[in-house]
Parts: C-alpha cells; sequence; structure tokens
C-alpha cells in the first residue's frame, strides 16, 4: 500500500509548519522574558540611583516596550511592514492589553475569591496568546496571516472587550 505523494509531501509541509509555529512562540516567549529582565533591572536600577516609584517604572515599562517592539517585529515575526503603521498599531495594543489586565483583575478579585496576584497571572498568560495571535496576524503580518482588514479591525474589537468588561464593572 503506497501513499500517495502529493499527500506526503501535505503531511510534512503540515509537520514543518507546526513546527515553525512552535519556534515562533518559543521567540516570542523568549522575546517577552528578555522584555521583562529589561523592565525589572532597569525598574530596580532606577529606584536605586534615586528616581521616584512611578517615574521608574513608567521609564522602565516604556524601554521595556521598544526593546519588546524591535525583537518582535525584527526577530521573532521578521517583519518588514511599515514601521510607523506598526509601532502605533504595537502601542494600542499595549495601551489596551494594560487596560483588559487591570480590569479583568479587578472584575476577578471583586466576584471570587482569589488573590490579586493569582488573578494577574492568569490574565496575563491568556493576554500572552491573545498578544500572540495579535502581534502575528495582524500588527507584523506574517505572510500566512496577512488580512486584508487590518490591525485596526482587532484593535477596535479588543477595545469592545475592554468596553464589555467596563460595563460588567459599573452594572454590579
Amino acid at each position: 500500500m503506497t501513499q500517495d505523494p502529493a499527500k506526503r509531501t501535505e503531511e510534512k509541509n503540515s509537520d514543518g509548519d507546526l513546527f515553525s509555529r512552535a519556534v515562533t512562540l518559543l521567540k516570542y516567549g523568549l522575546s517577552a522574558g528578555i522584555s521583562f529582565l529589561v523592565d525589572y533591572g532597569l525598574f530596580i536600577l532606577l529606584l536605586h540611583v534615586g528616581w521616584s516609584i512611578m517615574i521608574s517604572t513608567y521609564t522602565a515599562r516604556a524601554c521595556s516596550c521598544i526593546v519588546n517592539f524591535i525583537l518582535n517585529r525584527n526577530g521573532v515575526f521578521r517583519s518588514s511592514g511599515n514601521y510607523a503603521r506598526q509601532l502605533f498599531q504595537y502601542l494600542l495594543l499595549v495601551v489596551a492589553a494594560a487596560t483588559v489586565s487591570g480590569l479583568a483583575v479587578t472584575v476577578l478579585t471583586g466576584h471570587f475569591p482569589i488573590p490579586a496576584p493569582v488573578a494577574k497571572f492568569c490574565v496575563e498568560v491568556v493576554l500572552f496568546f491573545i498578544n500572540y495571535l495579535i502581534q502575528k496576524k495582524f500588527i507584523f503580518r506574517c505572510p500566512a496571516f496577512a488580512y486584508s482588514s487590518g490591525g485596526i479591525s482587532v484593535i477596535i474589537r479588543f477595545f469592545t472587550l475592554e468596553t464589555a468588561i467596563i460595563l460588567v464593572t459599573r452594572w454590579n
């Protein structure tokens, strides 16, 4: 019983595609880890030299976002798209994700007996994968996922989710 050569090629391609996706996700996780180290390390350093907590936080977060954007654009997704457009969409995603994170933690801790650190961890794990997909499919547009609707529609949907969470928290 011999297998159709086209079917074998298709199976090899799907195995290679699965491996490629796993490597991309691994690189994305590594990029996130490096960005965390930049954020945390710079925060500690700035506190040590006498900066306030808030200024240290914002400065460290801004630097880690820049590092993360560059690593994701050039190393993880290898994008050559419009730099300014991608940076703008990435920054919108950062703001939206931070807002959704804060609101989700507030909702979870307000309605369930969950400690904030546990809720934060759970929310961030979910957002890690959502952010990965949004960056891959819309911001850095990997060729297999280039949609004509663009990243703005996803960001609008993301803000719609944020609005729904706000309404739920204000309703109760």
